[in-house]
Protein backbone atom coordinates (compact mmCIF):
# COMPACT_ATOMS: atom_id res chain seq x y z
CA UNK A 1 0.00 0.00 0.00
CA UNK A 2 1.31 2.94 -0.75
CA UNK A 3 0.92 6.31 1.53
CA UNK A 4 -1.57 8.14 -0.48
CA UNK A 5 -4.20 5.20 0.01
CA UNK A 6 -4.35 5.98 3.80
CA UNK A 7 -6.80 7.99 2.93
CA UNK A 8 -7.83 7.76 -0.88
CA UNK A 9 -7.29 4.42 -2.88
CA UNK A 10 -4.88 4.87 -5.78
CA UNK A 11 -7.50 4.43 -8.36
CA UNK A 12 -9.24 7.74 -7.42
CA UNK A 13 -5.69 9.64 -7.45
CA UNK A 14 -4.80 7.94 -10.89
CA UNK A 15 -7.74 9.28 -12.61
CA UNK A 16 -7.76 12.79 -10.51
CA UNK A 17 -4.33 13.76 -10.28
CA UNK A 18 -2.06 11.32 -11.32
CA UNK A 19 1.17 13.88 -11.39
CA UNK A 20 0.03 13.77 -7.43
CA UNK A 21 1.26 9.99 -6.75
CA UNK A 22 4.06 9.80 -9.85
CA UNK A 23 6.26 12.90 -9.21
CA UNK A 24 7.56 11.80 -5.70
CA UNK A 25 8.78 8.85 -7.72
CA UNK A 26 11.53 11.11 -9.23
CA UNK A 27 14.65 12.00 -7.41
CA UNK A 28 14.90 15.41 -7.90
CA UNK A 29 11.45 16.27 -6.30
CA UNK A 30 12.16 14.17 -2.88
CA UNK A 31 15.49 16.24 -2.69
CA UNK A 32 14.09 19.15 -2.90
CA UNK A 33 10.87 18.73 -0.97
CA UNK A 34 12.03 16.28 1.45
CA UNK A 35 10.83 17.90 4.46
CA UNK A 36 6.93 17.90 3.14
CA UNK A 37 7.49 14.42 2.05
CA UNK A 38 8.56 13.02 5.23
CA UNK A 39 5.22 15.08 6.63
CA UNK A 40 3.36 13.07 4.38
CA UNK A 41 4.92 9.64 5.01
CA UNK A 42 4.23 10.87 9.25
CA UNK A 43 8.07 10.45 9.56
CA UNK A 44 8.25 14.20 10.87
CA UNK A 45 6.13 16.58 12.54
CA UNK A 46 4.77 19.49 10.37
CA UNK A 47 6.59 22.60 11.24
CA UNK A 48 3.47 24.47 12.15
CA UNK A 49 2.92 21.71 14.76
CA UNK A 50 6.81 22.57 16.06
CA UNK A 51 5.75 26.35 16.56
CA UNK A 52 3.06 25.56 18.42
CA UNK A 53 4.75 23.57 21.34
CA UNK A 54 8.45 25.87 21.22
CA UNK A 55 8.69 28.19 23.95
CA UNK A 56 10.79 30.82 22.86
CA UNK A 57 11.13 32.41 26.47
CA UNK A 58 9.49 36.10 25.18
CA UNK A 59 6.23 37.36 26.14
CA UNK A 60 5.77 39.94 24.32
CA UNK A 61 6.45 39.46 20.37
CA UNK A 62 4.26 42.45 19.18
CA UNK A 63 7.24 45.09 20.81
CA UNK A 64 10.10 43.42 19.86
CA UNK A 65 11.44 45.06 16.14
CA UNK A 66 11.96 43.16 12.78
CA UNK A 67 15.71 42.36 13.81
CA UNK A 68 15.54 41.17 16.99
CA UNK A 69 12.57 38.74 16.06
CA UNK A 70 14.86 37.56 12.72
CA UNK A 71 17.21 36.74 15.43
CA UNK A 72 15.27 34.95 17.50
CA UNK A 73 14.10 32.93 14.88
CA UNK A 74 17.51 31.57 13.56
CA UNK A 75 18.20 30.83 17.49
CA UNK A 76 15.04 28.74 18.27
CA UNK A 77 14.66 27.32 14.62
CA UNK A 78 18.24 26.37 14.82
CA UNK A 79 17.89 24.42 18.45
CA UNK A 80 14.56 22.44 16.63
CA UNK A 81 15.86 20.91 13.38
CA UNK A 82 20.02 21.17 14.69
CA UNK A 83 20.64 23.68 11.66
Amino acid sequence: MLFFERFVPEHIWQRLRPDAIYVWENEEVRKRLKWYYLVMIDRVPARFLLAKIVEIGEKELEKLDEETLLDLREKVSGSIVGS
